[in-house]
């Protein structure tokens, strides 16, 4: 997990500790195992698997941005040194926000390719 910056979220300053926090992390966890279980299901050719992966994905990652931007977000927001990550972090909520839901996942003979 990284800031828009691009470095590694921190080990050693025991906000993992704090039970918001962790539950946010879990989720990001619970999206990236979904999300890597969609890519080995599509090499398999298990497009129905994929694309139920991909939904659980979308769900899971649709609650956890409201979970960031109503109460994490809004709580940072209050402090200015905070201000310009949380816009970054909104900007791509809003970027990331609808492919997995719209993703084609149709058998290549139906696109053609």
């Amino acid at each position: 997990m990284s800031d828009p910056g691009g470095s590694e979220v921190c080990h050693y300053c025991g906000c993992r500790e704090i039970s918001l926090i962790e539950d946010y992390i879990a989720e990001h966890e619970s999206a990236t195992d979904l999300a890597g279980g969609a890519v080995r299901a599509l090499k398999r050719g298990d497009i129905a698997a994929a694309q139920g992966l991909l939904r659980d994905m979308t769900t899971v990652l649709r609650a956890h941005w409201r979970g960031e931007e109503n109460v994490l977000f809004a709580v940072m927001r209050q402090d200015d040194e905070y201000t310009r990550y949380i816009e970054d972090l909104e900007r791509e909520h809003r970027e990331l926000y609808g492919p997995p839901a719209r993703s084609s996942m149709r058998r290549p003979c139906q696109d053609g390719w």
